[in-house]
């Protein structure tokens, strides 16, 4: 396994609340409180702004399922009644279509 992908899956398994960066607690906070389950959440927005470390934290406090790319979401990889949290979605019509069918 790769040092990268290692580093990676350290991270993962230690994004919690409490280790946001303060505009990434905010944010968490305010999903969290209009946030009905089961949902499913896109984070989208530029790059480097934290999603990814955000969208772990909120899996993890959440008991939602995450995923870092919607090619991975399928109607297989879905559990009944669980949240899902997805890592940037493209917004482009046929590949939207596609994730809402799966949901």
């Amino acid at each position: 396994m790769s040092r990268l992908l290692l580093l990676q899956n350290r991270l993962k398994v230690r994004a919690r609340f409490d280790r946001l960066a303060d505009h990434q607690a905010r944010v968490f906070e305010a999903i969290v409180s209009r946030w009905r389950y089961p949902e499913t959440l896109n984070l989208c927005g530029a790059a480097g702004a934290g999603k990814t470390f955000l969208g772990w934290a909120l899996a993890y406090e959440r008991d939602a399922a995450f995923f870092p790319a919607p090619e991975l979401l399928t109607a297989d990889t879905l559990n009944p009644g669980q949240a899902v949290i997805i890592d940037n979605v493209d917004t482009e019509v046929r590949p939207l279509r596609r994730l809402l069918a799966a949901l």
